[in-house]
């Protein structure tokens, strides 16, 4: 099962694979500083959980945590692939700690997880696994729902009942004012943690931008096209995002340990940039030869903004102990038992696959999502 793989063939774009590109010069900002004393802290002695851990985020934050002093690291995935390249990964850096646990479990699947968390006992649990294709979801809304939502509230209730100390969930811009399945179920994550009834566990939203270099994200996509001399695709030439590295995500998931209350955390992630300007210099970076290169203008897809938010019109963003992380703070009066209703209704159509009433649900549930035609036309 675990059986190493060797990566993918060397070509002349190699060194400029999205892990070795300085994106400093793009995001025309200092990258964020390891704080490892403090992480040390936070960490020292315990086990965690990452589940997706064979993803973009997830095996960046195993390559983080492999430097500090962690007891255990149970690294959770669906699939086989990824635990596999995952296991070469560490062996080549391996020096006897922390202690790694390789786990096949599927997030909807309760019962390998809830083996796992009883028999380890983890402290913290970094839940990365995640649907995140923006535009495929919106004509598989049930699948978003199942596997972003209630996939969530499955291993949250686990972590409660483990007595887990700290539950970090990994969320969107895309939750601000969702218009897309994505961005609407990464939002009722967002307001289930806040809400749920467990004090004993510190439960955190980490609200990102577009993680530079992620799979399948436009970075990859972009490298691909200027392999093979083809146009490279744009939405739309002035859509914009917030952008973030890898790394600094890793950094502010581990800062988000000392932030005291249960909340949702925004990092700072500078000013938006345009995604046309980081095509561009993508082209310039991984071109040595400085060829002009051809943009493909395919328009803005379901469920896509031009444009992204932080925070809504009722929240206000607050520093916290943590430079750089800020905290979230709603203001307005949140209807527990309203809310507590919408889920379970909602829950109930996601369980019997049923259309109709679905836009409904999640409208009630956050009054600001804006359904696609691709997602209405799917419903009706």
């Amino acid at each position: 099962m675990y059986s190493e793989h060797s990566r993918s063939g060397a070509t002349s774009f190699a060194s400029n694979a999205p892990q070795a590109i300085d994106w400093t010069r793009f995001l025309d900002r200092e990258q964020r500083s390891p704080s490892w004393i403090e992480w040390k802290e936070s960490v020292c002695g315990k086990t965690i959980m990452i589940t997706g851990a064979g993803g973009s985020i997830g095996s960046a934050l195993v390559d983080g945590l492999m430097n500090l002093p962690v007891d255990t690291l149970l690294l959770v995935d669906r699939s086989e692939d990824n635990l596999s390249a995952l296991q070469a990964r560490c062996r080549r850096r391996e020096s006897g700690l922390p202690e790694l646990r390789f786990i096949q479990a599927d997030i909807l699947q309760d019962e390998p997880l809830a083996r796992a968390i009883g028999f380890y006992e983890p402290n913290i649990i970094y839940h990365a696994a995640g649907l995140k294709d923006l535009a495929g979801l919106e004509f598989e809304p049930f699948r978003a729902l199942e596997t972003n939502f209630i996939g969530t509230l499955r291993l949250l209730h686990l972590a409660a009942c483990a007595e887990v100390e700290h539950f970090v969930h990994i969320s969107t811009d895309k939750a601000v004012c969702p218009t897309s399945m994505l961005g609407v179920s990464k939002r009722i994550s967002e307001l289930f943690l806040l809400l749920a009834a467990s004090p004993q566990l510190h439960r955190i939203s980490l609200r990102l931008g577009n993680v530079l270099g992620s799979s399948g994200s436009v970075v990859p996509i972009a490298i691909g096209a200027l392999q093979n001399g083809t146009a490279i695709p744009v939405t739309d030439p002035i859509a914009e995002r917030f952008f973030i590295t890898a790394e600094e995500v890793v950094g502010f998931l581990l800062d988000s340990l000392r932030i005291p209350e249960s909340t949702v955390l925004v990092p700072e992630m500078g000013r938006p940039r345009r995604i046309i300007d980081l095509l561009s210099f993508l082209a310039r970076t991984c071109d040595a030869a400085g060829l002009d290169h051809q943009f493909n203008i395919i328009g803005l897809r379901d469920g896509e903004k031009l444009s992204e938010q932080l925070v809504y019109e009722h929240e206000r963003i607050e520093n916290t102990v943590v430079d750089g992380l800020y905290r979230v703070n709603d203001f307005r009066h949140l209807d527990v038992e309203r809310f507590e209703d919408d889920v379970e209704r909602l829950f109930d159509l996601v369980s019997a696959g049923e259309k109709h009433g679905l836009a409904e649900a999640l409208s009630s549930i956050v009054p600001e999502f804006k359904a696609s035609p691709g997602l209405l036309g799917y419903l009706n």
